[in-house]
């Protein structure tokens, strides 16, 4: 009896696997890197309101404050699958700003641009509106940018994704978040109630930005891995 028989045979399906994980390997690839990627660019107006409330699943937000008396907002759509519907609706004196993609097998996505599986839809926004409008922004990866502002409140949420918020004027509230990436806060000359926390990073306040808890000017700054900073706008 032949006792090496099985052992053998198991070794000569191995070279078998291999090729047909290869080939598995090279579908995979070239249906990641052939899928279509389609683009979408749009700019509308709105009459002013109280607070524009901006929720996005990727992509960057740009914000700039100056003295106009309407809301514009341009909009650059990368997608695959289904159009995507820009949804742009007012309640309770709010504009409400979101993006409704097109629904796909897969709910994931591991590239950008050309490359990568399952669905992509990216948005990029860049919004002008009034310098005291009111802000409120989330996104689950994508940067922030607010430059301008004399805004009383603003709220910012990111799960992943650098923060730069830039103000003129003293706030009431200010409530910046992110998971991971740097937050850069401006403010004026100023007494202000600053809780500033990082898990994995540094904290660094500007000369003339005085914390004490008397401030009606709350600011509230938390990452988990990054920088915090908070300098002068006025300088």
């Amino acid at each position: 009896m032949n006792h090496d028989s099985h052992p053998r045979s198991a070794l000569w399906r191995v070279p078998g696997l291999l090729v047909l994980a290869a080939v598995a390997v090279g579908a995979i690839t070239i249906a990641a890197s052939a899928r279509d990627v389609r683009n979408l660019a749009e700019t509308r107006t709105f009459p002013a309101s109280d607070a524009v409330v901006v929720t996005n699943h990727l992509g960057d937000t740009v914000v700039r404050g100056s003295a106009r008396a309407d809301i514009t907002v341009a909009s650059a759509v990368k997608y695959t699958g289904g159009d995507p519907h820009l949804v742009a609706e007012f309640a309770r004196s709010r504009l409400l700003l979101t993006v409704e993609c097109g629904e796909h097998i897969f709910a994931w996505d591991l590239g950008v641009d050309d490359f990568g599986l399952g669905r992509l839809c990216t948005v990029r926004r860049e919004i002008a509106v009034p310098s005291a409008t009111n802000l409120t922004l989330e996104t689950a990866t994508g940067d922030v940018l607010i430059a301008g502002s004399t805004a009383p409140a603003i709220s910012v949420h990111s799960g992943t994704g650098d923060i730069e918020v830039t103000l003129r004027d003293l706030p009431d509230d200010v409530e910046i978040g992110t998971g991971t990436g740097d937050i850069t806060l401006r403010l004026p000359l100023g007494v202000y109630e600053i809780d500033a926390e990082t898990a994995t990073g540094d904290v660094r306040i500007a000369d003339g930005i005085i914390d004490a808890e008397v401030s009606s000017a709350r600011i509230s700054l938390a990452t988990g891995t990054g920088d915090i900073r908070v300098e002068r706008s006025d300088v």
